[in-house]
């Protein structure tokens, strides 16, 4: 199947279904929702977009890391998005509010964050962190219930 001419790899006859403009640096980091109804992009101007994956257009920001957020992911249900920053942080996003648990884990420049099932819990996640793409240090934390609860305040 022949390439696009941009070097990309995407093929070339297929036309993109949408362009999400929004961010004022690089994209570093893009997920669907575990549903398939948003899409959101982690970006070097320290935010994330929220965006609709059907229309395309963008649904909001979220803004509060103090550095460029480097990863992103989805819990499995949806509930919960966890971001990574530069700034050391890693920030849990209740997805029903769009307010955030903030974790400093005064660890440096954060590369990585994925949720992870619990071996002895079939209900329970953990989050892992990796500080830097040459070290692979990680700590597993476990993700408290009550802030995923829907009922959950903070």
């Amino acid at each position: 199947m022949p390439s696009a001419a941009d070097g990309s790899g995407a093929p070339s006859n297929e036309a993109a279904r949408a362009v999400l403009k929004g961010h004022g640096n690089k994209v570093s980091a893009v997920a669907f929702s575990p549903r398939g109804r948003y899409v959101v992009s982690a970006g070097m101007d320290n935010t994330c977009r929220l965006w609709d994956a059907t229309t395309g257009a963008e649904c909001g920001r979220l803004e509060g890391h103090e550095a460029a957020v480097t990863s992103l992911d989805w819990h499995p249900h949806g509930r919960l998005l966890a971001t990574a920053s530069w700034d050391g942080s890693v920030r849990l996003w209740r997805t029903d509010t769009w307010h955030a648990a903030t974790y400093d884990w005064q660890l440096g420049r954060l590369e990585c964050v994925r949720f992870a099932p619990l071996s002895n819990d079939p209900n329970g996640h953990s989050l892992l962190r990796r500080k830097t793409e040459r070290q692979f240090h990680h700590r597993i934390f476990g993700v408290n219930r009550s802030l995923s609860s829907p009922n959950h305040q903070r």
